[in-house]
């Protein structure tokens, strides 16, 4: 679905996904929209696991550039 479909239909965008997510991280209040609609929800979803994934790709890369001999 393309982003003018979701616009047309109510749907949130990419932007409000990251706003969403980062306001919903600090306070863990959500959108309302997001427990009405199944297809933002799964979006939503599928964000989160994008930008914690980041997260975790940069730990292993960190990890890897910084072993525990070359910290000590």
């Amino acid at each position: 679905m393309s982003l003018l479909d979701r616009l047309a239909r109510g749907h949130l965008t990419d932007r409000q996904f990251a706003e969403l997510w980062a306001t919903s991280q600090s306070t863990g209040v959500t959108h309302p929209h997001l427990d009405a609609c199944a297809d933002c929800r799964r979006r939503f979803e599928a964000f989160d696991r994008w930008v914690n994934g980041i997260g975790d790709e940069l730990r292993t890369e960190a990890d890897d550039a910084f072993p525990a001999e070359r910290l000590t």
